[in-house]
């Protein structure tokens, strides 16, 4: 099975970099985007776990989350949005049992909603 992939977009470096600490101590790829090359970053992508949004600038949350209805979403920052790919926010720094968790919702997202293969093959 493929690894799957978290994409962190982030103002804040620090946290960024905490952030990638402990994915990194988990097992877990990821990948640091620049909010600008979120679009790009999403479709070269390989299968993504999860997108791990924190201070955002250009575009808010709810933009992404409407534009990006099932790749599932995380919130570095404490939010709320009634979309159904927002999988949770959390203002506190990530402890590996909350990341896991919250990883773990991502997944069970993903399973319910797998991503639409851009070419399918044999259909007209």
């Amino acid at each position: 099975m493929i690894a799957m992939e978290v994409l962190i977009v982030d103002a804040d470096d620090q946290r960024r970099q905490q952030l990638g600490t402990v994915l990194s101590f988990m097992g877990i790829p990821w990948q640091e985007v620049a909010e600008a090359e979120l679009d790009v970053a999403i479709e070269s992508s390989g299968p993504l776990q999860g997108i791990l949004t924190g201070e955002l600038q250009e575009r808010p949350l709810g933009e992404l989350l409407a534009a990006f209805p099932r790749i599932p979403f995380l919130s570095l920052q404490q939010a709320d949005h009634p979309n159904s790919n927002f999988i949770g926010g959390s203002d506190e720094p990530f402890t590996y049992e909350s990341l896991t968790r919250h990883l773990h919702f991502c997944q069970a997202f993903i399973s319910l909603h797998p991503r639409q293969q851009l070419h399918d093959k044999g259909q007209a």
